[in-house]
C-alpha cells in the first residue's frame, strides 16, 4: 500500500508520497551503487563498545570516529555525479508537495524547490532524508545504524518536529 507522510523542516511542511514499486526499484538500484560503497566505508570505520568491528550502536555523531565518516564521504564524492543528485533529488520531488502552513496552499514540490532550496541546501538534505525515509525505512534491515546517523546528521540538533503519518493511501 502507498502511504503519505508529512513533515515540518524549516519554514515549509513536506508532504511526501511513497514511490510506486517499478519506480522505487529502480532508485533503489541507483542508490546502492551510489550509497552502498560509502555506507561499506563507514560501517568498516566502526567500533563497538568490545572493540570489534560494525557493530557499533550510533546515538549521536561523537559516537563516530572522525575518519570513518571521512573514509564514507570519501568513497561518495568519489562516486557521487551532478547527474545522480538531481536524479534523486527530482524522482523524489515530484511526490512531494509543499505547504508553508501545512493545512493549506500546497503545491508540487517540483515548481518551488528552486525558491525553497536556493542558498539553503541543508534544508534540501533534510528532506531527502525524509523523503528516503518515506520510501525505504521498511527495507533498510542490517543499515538501521547508518540510517539513524544519517538521519540524525540530516535534521541536525535544530530540527525539534515529530515525523507524522497520514496514513493515508494514495494508491
Amino acid at each position: 500500500m502507498i502511504t503519505t507522510e508529512q513533515k515540518q523542516i524549516g519554514e515549509w511542511h513536506y508532504e511526501t508520497t511513497q514511490l510506486g514499486s517499478k519506480d522505487g526499484r529502480r532508485l533503489l538500484v541507483r542508490l546502492y551503487k551510489l550509497l552502498g560503497p560509502a555506507a561499506a566505508e563507514f560501517l568498516a570505520g566502526l567500533e563497538d563498545k568490545d572493540g570489534g568491528k560494525g557493530g557499533a550502536q550510533i546515538r549521536n555523531l561523537g559516537d563516530v570516529k572522525t575518519d570513518a565518516i571521512a573514509d564514507a564521504v570519501t568513497e561518495l564524492a568519489a562516486r557521487i555525479t551532478e547527474d545522480e543528485l538531481d536524479h534523486v533529488v527530482d524522482t523524489l520531488a515530484k511526490k512531494t508537495r509543499v505547504s508553508q502552513n501545512g493545512t493549506s496552499g500546497w503545491q508540487p514540490l517540483v515548481e518551488q524547490s528552486e525558491m525553497i532550496w536556493a542558498g539553503n541546501y541543508t534544508e534540501m538534505f533534510k528532506w531527502l532524508a525524509f523523503a528516503l525515509g518515506v520510501n525505504y525505512s521498511g527495507f533498510t534491515g542490517g543499515l538501521g545504524n547508518l540510517s539513524a546517523f544519517v538521519s540524525q546528521a540530516a535534521q541536525g540538533s535544530q530540527s525539534k518536529s515529530p515525523n507524522q503519518s497520514t496514513g493515508t493511501p494514495t494508491g
